[in-house]
């Protein structure tokens, strides 16, 4: 990949809670306005539908953005695509070219008859800064509603994610990661994922880490990185960059405030490995749709300084009646996620034994929250 502040994103809308597809429904191109060529473009992705500038990765200057998918008609009839957008936009199927007036207060509606079948569409628009809003919208005229372009209507092809595994420890070390790592392999392998697992801090660089969709802190611990190495974390995050912390990801750099805004809360003690009940408290969440409304599991259960910051969203929570020596007061979150900065950060205090890389549910809960971090599915939870 060549150097450059450029996206390309995409994303599934994931319609039902018994989703299980992973394949994106279209490509969003963002790049500054000076303009840069395609080749240039590093993979990233997003929604379609944008509401705000931390959707485009936290890009506050000038910008282009474009869509380009296809689109899958079932019936050859007249369509009408309706967009709206809070800057001009030229939209363009097939070959016919169709462009919004630059003072346009209303959505811009194109309708165009189309055979049965596929075809391709490309939506561009010119973006100042601010705040960014795209939605596309289409029906046929069989149709009374509009429904929104979404995976059932588009095709695009799969763009692997790139993912770094980072497992460095400056104090005490878990023998479980070995089994993160090889778990954290198995899922890159069948969601056709590209993996690099280090533990070495000086991979923490602007260079490398442009090129990541995310980066998971398994099991850290510690003063793991130095200020050079935490400022490239931080303009990886400020562009859109996802994370997940895995357990003593909130045992690390304590004296790094940005990380501790990111991880959400630090550690603080545990009692001894014991089973416990944990609760779902968001199951629309695409990383919770699997699991049952109270998921009994055997772990290292963390108590933390405090309680998670206000601006995370908590999507499961310990019952401390079932077990010894919580300490947090029945007020117990063990994973929640946040937009931060444009990126989509995800944390679980669980994964302290071997035993949990091996569980289903765990992994799967692990599997999801990479890809959600990775913006390669997509949820539809409450909160902020």
């Amino acid at each position: 990949m060549h150097t450059a502040l450029a996206f390309i994103l995409s994303l599934v809308l994931v319609s039902h809670a018994q989703s299980q597809t992973i394949e994106p429904g279209f490509q969003l191109i963002v790049r500054p306005a000076a303009g840069l060529a395609d080749s240039e473009f590093s993979t990233f992705r997003d929604r379609l539908e944008l509401q705000t500038i931390a959707d485009f990765g936290g890009i506050a200057a000038p910008f282009d953005a474009k869509v380009i998918a296809s689109v899958h008609c079932d019936q050859e009839d007249v369509y009408e695509f309706r967009i709206v957008s809070d800057e001009p936009v030229v939209f363009t199927i097939d070959d016919a070219r169709f462009s919004s007036d630059v003072h346009a207060t209303k959505p811009m509606s194109v309708r165009i008859p189309l055979a049965t079948g596929t075809h391709r569409i490309v939506i561009e628009k010119r973006e100042t800064g601010g705040e960014a809003k795209l939605s596309v919208e289409w029906k046929s005229t069989q149709q009374t509603e509009f429904r929104t372009l979404d995976s059932t209507s588009l095709r695009a092809e799969w763009v692997s994610p790139r993912v770094l595994v980072f497992s460095k420890t400056a104090g005490f070390r878990h023998d479980s990661i070995p089994e993160g790592i090889e778990m954290l392999r198995n899922i890159a392998n069948r969601r056709r994922m590209e993996l690099v697992a280090t533990e070495d801090s000086a991979f923490f660089t602007d260079e490398n880490l442009k090129n990541l969709d995310a980066v998971i802190f398994l099991n850290t611990t510690g003063d793991v990185l130095d200020k050079q190495q935490e400022a490239a974390f931080e303009t990886f995050i400020r562009h859109g960059g996802g994370y997940i912390g895995i357990h003593s990801a909130s045992d690390t750099e304590y004296d790094w405030p940005f990380y501790a805004d990111l991880v959400g809360a630090y550690f603080n003690s545990h009692p001894a490995i014991q089973d416990a009940d944990v609760i779902v408290r968001e199951p629309r969440h695409v990383t919770t749709m699997h699991l049952p409304s109270k998921w009994r599991r055997r772990d290292e259960w963390y108590d933390f300084r405090a309680a998670p910051k206000l601006h995370v969203n908590r999507i499961l929570e310990l019952d401390e009646a079932t077990y010894q020596g919580g300490k947090m007061n029945g007020d117990h979150p063990v994973a929640w996620w946040h937009l931060f900065h444009g990126s989509r950060a995800i944390y679980c205090a669980m994964g302290h034994t071997k035993e949990s890389y091996a569980e289903p549910a765990f992994i799967e809960f692990i599997e999801r929250s990479v890809l959600w971090s990775c913006r390669r599915i997509d949820s539809a939870p409450s909160g902020k």
